[in-house]
């Protein structure tokens, strides 16, 4: 006789000691935006502990220059100085050596595209540090409904919640909507600028949909019990990879690496060959089970283990993961941050209401190029896309009972048709392939 397994959670967000500043998705996902952009330069901390070694190494020195070498301790009123400034300027040139002289860009787009309303939405966040003080004019790719500076939802320094303070010079800018651009943008040297650029169309309306078939062909259908079998296929610019399929409670994923990406025009069977299946809570909350034998007791207990989430992880799959899904599996109770700015990204009535999400990446979903100062700009560029899909539910219905063995000789029907209540005279149909 064993004893019960014992269910223990370890790890999560809950007593979490630290404070990373950061309360909301949205900061998080335009730092991971940023994270590339930003010139390899010493942060306040290094300088200060340079600045503490510099200390303790130069007193001594300058105290036995001064004492045994100059024979004159009151030098140390002109040497003390020369050892500060000469220090200054070797940290200022190294931290200079590890600087950049030009313009660097990122960008993140998050697409949505809606099988079943065939309507598209295509949210677009763009970020460059500038290597000067100057201003800039920003073109975005067309068809953006809204477009403006990007601000992160904190009340720290720099944050749009912080308190109002008082402002002698205060730049200004134009924002032309209808030509999806902005002019006279403020940039310090060093600083990061972050616009955002919201539009909606149709399927047949996208610029990029140029097949003369289906953008997407998908037949999946839905067990009793919830299980989603069926096929894929898509005519997207570009493959898509790292994509996971979310329906109700459930989600799947790519069983091996050979189907974690999907070609344009090639059609997925998915399955239980093709995917594995998940807890929708358990996948995002990265869990795992195994189990420990302890001393004194009959039986071995099963430890759940779960990763605490990091709200300065620079994953962005995982990230448009959980603000995809963030109600659905009580994101605040995992993540301990807000989701109030990127609230309309959350698709959690969408799979509330028994249709799929498939969440992959991909490439050449922009509009068209964008500009800086009238001139064509290259950025380093990710996409994701997540697309609504139709399922059928497919049920096998109530079957009648078998009948006790003097039913069937009164009815006169073979075992075999029991279960239909046919006619035994009347002949199978033909068998179509």
């Amino acid at each position: 006789v064993s004893s019960a397994p014992v269910l223990t959670v370890q790890g999560g967000s809950t007593g979490r000691l630290g404070q990373s500043g950061i309360s909301d998705l949205k900061t998080q996902l335009q730092m991971a935006t940023q994270a590339d952009l930003q010139p390899l330069q010493m942060n306040v901390w290094t300088i200060i502990i340079l600045g503490f070694l510099f200390a303790l190494v130069v007193g001594p020195i300058d105290y036995a220059l001064c004492r045994y070498v100059l024979k004159s301790p009151s030098l140390t009123w002109l040497t003390l100085p020369v050892w500060l400034i000469a220090g200054g300027l070797l940290i200022a040139q190294w931290n200079q050596s590890r600087s950049f002289d030009q313009l660097r860009i990122g960008k993140i787009s998050l697409v949505d595209l809606n099988v079943v309303s065939g309507d598209t939405r295509e949210r677009t966040w763009v970020s460059w540090i500038s290597p000067i003080t100057k201003r800039y004019d920003l073109k975005l790719p067309d068809g953006c409904d809204a477009i403006g500076w990007s601000g992160e939802p904190e009340n720290a320094f720099g944050g749009m919640y912080r308190g109002r303070t008082v402002q002698l010079n205060k730049a200004d800018y134009d924002v032309f909507v209808k030509e999806s651009k902005a002019t006279g943008i403020p940039a310090l040297t060093a600083s990061v600028n972050t616009w955002e650029c919201q539009g909606s169309s149709s399927l047949k309306d996208l610029p990029w949909n140029k097949s003369g078939e289906g953008l997407i062909e998908a037949d999946l259908n839905a067990s009793a019990l919830g299980q989603v079998t069926g096929t894929f296929r898509h005519h997207l610019p570009h493959e898509i990879k790292d994509w996971i399929l979310i329906y109700g409670p459930r989600v799947y994923s790519p069983k091996d690496a050979t189907t974690n990406q999907i070609p344009v025009g090639t059609k997925m069977t998915l399955d239980n060959t093709t995917m594995s299946q998940s807890e929708l809570g358990a996948f995002l909350r990265r869990q795992s089970s195994r189990k420990v034998k302890v001393d004194g007791r009959v039986g071995e207990d099963v430890v759940l283990e779960e990763e605490s989430y990091d709200p300065l992880s620079r994953d962005l799959m995982r990230l448009v993961r959980v603000i995809s899904i963030y109600s659905n599996f009580r994101g605040w109770d995992y993540t301990r941050m807000n989701n109030a700015e990127l609230s309309g990204d959350d698709l959690s009535s969408i799979v509330e209401l028994e249709q799929a999400v498939l969440i992959a990446e991909t490439t050449g979903l922009s509009n068209g190029p964008m500009e800086l100062d009238g001139k064509a700009v290259e950025a380093s560029e990710r996409t994701f896309v997540r697309i609504v899909l139709p399922v059928k539910r497919v049920s096998r219905g109530l079957q009648q009972l078998p009948l006790k063995s003097d039913e069937i000789k009164a009815t006169g029907l073979s075992p075999e048709r029991q279960f239909t209540g046919e006619d035994e005279s009347k002949p199978d149909p033909p068998v179509t392939e």
